[in-house]
């Protein structure tokens, strides 16, 4: 997999939060630049322990941000990162395990999962903070 580039379609006009996307993209790409490396290597487990760790405080920030603008579709949203941090310890447990043999599967999700959800769930965010302004 290819490293993940900014795109100002990304962007939702937060500040903040357009801010810790292009973070979450660039801890991303330390685990795609790492990716050819054995799963057990501790370049792997330290870059996916701070993406996962960075997730989690975007996450928590993002649904306090979407409460504070009364967003209406806070509940799907905060389900949508459930999920994430379910499958992305759960992929982590695996490793540890030796389940899961090749990290490559864990950072294609992790990399999907999160330019799908920047793209259009986010967006959602967007959309909403326009119609309130009109």
């Amino acid at each position: 997999m290819h490293s993940i580039e900014w795109k100002e379609e990304f962007s939702i006009g937060n500040n903040e939060i357009d801010s810790q996307h292009k973070r979450l993209i660039s801890l991303l790409n330390e685990l795609l630049e790492a990716e050819n490396l054995h799963v057990r290597s501790n370049v792997i487990s330290k870059a996916l322990y701070k993406l996962i760790d960075y997730a989690n405080e975007h996450f928590s920030m993002e649904e306090k941000f979407m409460i504070e603008i009364d967003f209406p579709r806070l509940q799907e949203h905060k389900k949508e990162h459930y999920y994430f941090k379910k499958m992305a310890t759960q992929f982590c447990m695996e490793t540890v395990d030796r389940q899961k043999d090749v990290p490559h599967e864990i950072i294609t999700f992790l990399a999907e999962w999160t330019v799908s959800h920047v793209m259009y769930s986010d967006q959602e965010i967007k959309r909403f903070l326009a119609e309130v302004k009109v």
